[in-house]
């Protein structure tokens, strides 16, 4: 996965020590048996970034399910500001990135809006995108028999690759 995600952004952190969860602690000593977190991921930010404040490139994969995609975990409301202010500057770009038959067809748009819209437009098209608090894209899948096949690393590679424009516009790389 680290070779597409620095085709994404190659400012990413790549070190495995830093990309991949953990799902189990140090227990020898503890009580409490029980694993760390109830699903895995790999998640591609900035060096030195907390999660929360990043816009992360991730892929995990839980009990029920599995995903991947890029997001954000919290509401930033200084990153929300300078993906609005791209949004607005080039929003014919954004709205052909993120309506890309493949992208479109692949991911789904999370992340709450304000209940009162505080940002207008003259692109009607544009004004949900600008009232979003947070922003994710992520594709799910419950068919976890792919899971235990090695394709899965091919079909994630691939939405990352389906993914990138959108990235790289949000994050001003292109």
């Amino acid at each position: 996965m680290s070779p597409v995600a620095e085709q994404i952004d190659p400012a990413f952190q790549t070190n495995p020590a830093y990309t991949v969860s953990r799902i189990h602690r140090d227990t020898r000593f503890s009580k409490d048996k029980t694993p760390y977190r109830d699903h895995v991921w790999i998640g591609y930010k900035y060096p030195k970034t907390h999660t929360g404040e990043s816009f992360v490139v991730f892929a995990e994969f839980e009990r029920e399910r599995y995903g991947y995609g890029m997001g954000m975990y919290y509401q930033n409301n200084v990153l929300m500001n300078q993906f609005r202010a791209r949004m607005t500057a080039k929003s014919g770009t954004f709205l052909s990135v993120v309506n890309e038959k493949r992208f479109r067809d692949l991911f789904q748009v999370f992340g709450d809006s304000y209940k009162r819209p505080r940002y207008e437009s003259e692109n009607d098209a544009l004004v949900p995108w600008l009232n979003l608090k947070q922003l994710s894209f992520v594709h799910y899948s419950t068919d976890l028999s792919r899971t235990m096949r090695p394709e899965i690393a091919d079909e994630i590679r691939e939405g990352f690759l389906i993914m990138k424009p959108v990235y790289r516009f949000l994050m001003g790389l292109d």
